[in-house]
């Protein structure tokens, strides 16, 4: 085994080792502790020189276990003296002190008689407190006068985590050299003269410089207890703060959060129904809007976020503050009441149209009480004679189609089954727009009409189609002041038929013409909606579609979308 024992080099310098050796050994980690203590005791051993060990049991066995595994031979081990600390220095009071100097004396007197080098190892065990310094000082002096008597080489050992700074202080005066878990040299503070009793001033000083010390350590222990649990706590907030980033993050409902008008943190729901769908420029408008209308505190608010990208959504927005990544914040969490407006909407639709069907049928059944006198009157003028049977045909037509319209009215109270039979929806334009000619002329308005073929053949009820169309032609006539034209076009395509009307007119605002066709909702200033109500009803109830465009102040154009050939089952 190679040792690493600067003890050896030291013997073999005369000057240096003349009055013995005598190290103060300053240890903290006891696993160097006992490699040192192997490699000392070994080094003496195989040079020839006698070893005392002081230690207690458990520390001698494996100081003793590690000499077998560095090789020591069993007749090297004849040379160990091997004593327990309690039996060497039995206790720790002023007479027992000396008793350890004596007992020192007398196990290695034979073998320095004999001419033996001497070399000891031991753990002091006096109690390390302020009653045993003077105790511990003067054994410390006693056995450097004998060490240095007897050239020894000698290693005191003490923990330096449990010796007070002022008896480390006063261990420096009384040893040669000096020893840590890392460095090994002589002592500066070394002198023989300095082995007299201190003085009780001098005691005094140091007893207050080490209860400093001890003060300003116990500070520095606390301040880093507060320093770790700061640690644990930031390391804790940000696991914590972590932990809920992933849960904000899997919630099925939009959370934002920001600071004016920038985006710190969203969540995975925020970005596939708002970000994805919305500009920037959208988001910014719609909390700018938000912040305004909000108030402070912020309630929990009903809030209408539309995007071009995509159909406008209702949302119920709660937000509160927050401090995110230090920065003063705010989190909105948004739940989408889309589908709750739409059902609300759908109710208050169905309301009208249910308060519309009942005074539709209030109006029918007053209509029908002077329209059927009416008629009666006219059948019996009719049959006087006369040459104006022309005039009496008109006549008797529009009264059959006053007296369809009331059954229609009356329908919306009380739906009767259609009289769908195939019809031409060219002929029906054409008879409509002979119907209307004459209004439109005194109105400075021609009526086209434009169809790719002469006849497009469609299953419907004609008296509810002309119907339809005779209050969009009527509409536009009246929506264009200054004359012009009304394109009726007729294409088809995709099992199909679409019939564009289109005026140019004054236009609707496109905040208005989401709202056409509601029962009493009407853009005419002496309207009453009915006219729109009936159309949308008669169209859907053909299976098709009508579809509004307009621009103020050039025109609109409603497209109407019937099945081709298509029997439709009410």
């Amino acid at each position: 085994m190679q040792t690493i024992d600067p003890f050896n080099e030291l013997k073999g310098n005369s000057e240096l080792s003349k009055n013995g050796i005598h190290t103060l050994y300053m240890y903290t980690d006891i696993t160097i502790y006992i490699d040192k203590a192997v490699d000392f005791i070994y080094g003496g051993l195989i040079k020839g020189d006698k070893v005392l060990l002081v230690e207690n049991e458990e520390m001698m066995n494996k100081i003793q276990e590690g000499l077998r595994t560095a090789g020591l031979m069993e007749n090297y081990s004849e040379n160990l003296l091997a004593v327990k600390s309690e039996h060497f220095y039995i206790g720790g009071d002023d007479g027992n002190v000396s008793m350890a100097a004596n007992k020192l004396d007398s196990l290695i007197r034979p073998f320095i008689d004999d001419g033996f080098s001497i070399r000891t190892w031991g753990k002091v065990a006096f109690t390390l407190n302020e009653p045993n310094m003077h105790k511990i000082r003067k054994y410390e002096c006693e056995c450097d006068e004998f060490i240095s008597a007897e050239n020894v080489v000698s290693v005191c050992c003490y923990n330096a985590l449990e010796t007070p700074s002022y008896l480390q202080n006063e261990l420096l005066k009384t040893h040669t050299h000096i020893m840590t878990d890392e460095e090994f040299g002589v002592s500066s503070f070394y002198n023989q003269q300095n082995h007299k009793l201190l003085q009780e001033n001098e005691i005094e000083r140091l007893q207050k410089a080490d209860k400093h010390y001890k003060h300003l350590e116990e500070a520095n222990n606390r301040l880093l207890i507060k320093k770790n649990q700061a640690e644990f706590t930031n390391k804790a907030l940000k696991e914590s703060e972590s932990n809920i980033r992933a849960i904000i993050n899997k919630l099925p409902i939009p959370v934002i959060i920001r600071k004016g008008t920038d985006i710190l943190f969203t969540n995975d729901t925020a970005l596939e129904h708002l970000l994805t769908a919305s500009s920037k420029e959208e988001l910014d408008s719609f909390f700018e809007k938000y912040d305004r209308e909000s108030g402070s505190p912020r309630k929990v608010q009903e809030h209408h976020f539309e995007s071009k990208n995509a159909p406008p959504n209702y949302y119920l927005v709660n937000s509160i503050n927050l401090l995110f990544n230090n920065q003063r914040s705010v989190l909105h969490s948004f739940v989408d009441m889309t589908q709750e407006k739409q059902n609300e909407m759908l109710m208050m639709h169905s309301e009208r149209m249910n308060i519309a069907g009942q005074l539709a049928a209030s109006i029918a059944h007053e209509l029908r009480n002077p329209l059927t006198a009416v008629k009666g009157f006219f059948q019996l003028l009719k049959s006087s004679g006369g040459e104006k049977d022309f005039y009496y045909d008109v006549v008797d037509a529009e009264l059959s189609r006053i007296e369809d319209i009331t059954s229609e009215l009356l329908s919306l109270a009380k739906p009767h089954p259609d009289r769908h039979t195939q019809h031409n929806i060219v002929q029906i334009v054409k008879d409509v727009i002979l119907l209307l000619t004459s209004q439109s002329n005194m109105s400075n308005i021609e009526i086209l009409l434009d169809s790719d073929e002469e006849e497009y053949s469609i299953f419907c009820d004609s008296n509810k189609i002309k119907q339809v169309f005779i209050n969009l032609i009527k509409n536009a006539i009246e929506a264009m002041d200054n004359g012009g034209k009304i394109t009726l076009s007729i294409t088809a395509g995709g099992g199909k038929v679409n019939i564009k009307v289109t005026d140019q007119g004054k236009g609707i605002l496109p905040e208005l013409v989401a709202r056409l066709g509601e029962p009493f909702y009407t853009t005419k200033e002496k309207g009453t909606g009915i006219g729109m109500m009936v159309c949308y009803q008669i169209i859907e109830g053909h299976g098709g579609t009508i579809h509004v465009s307009s621009k103020v102040g050039l025109g609109t154009t409603f497209t109407i979308t019937l099945p081709n050939k298509s029997q439709v089952h009410k």
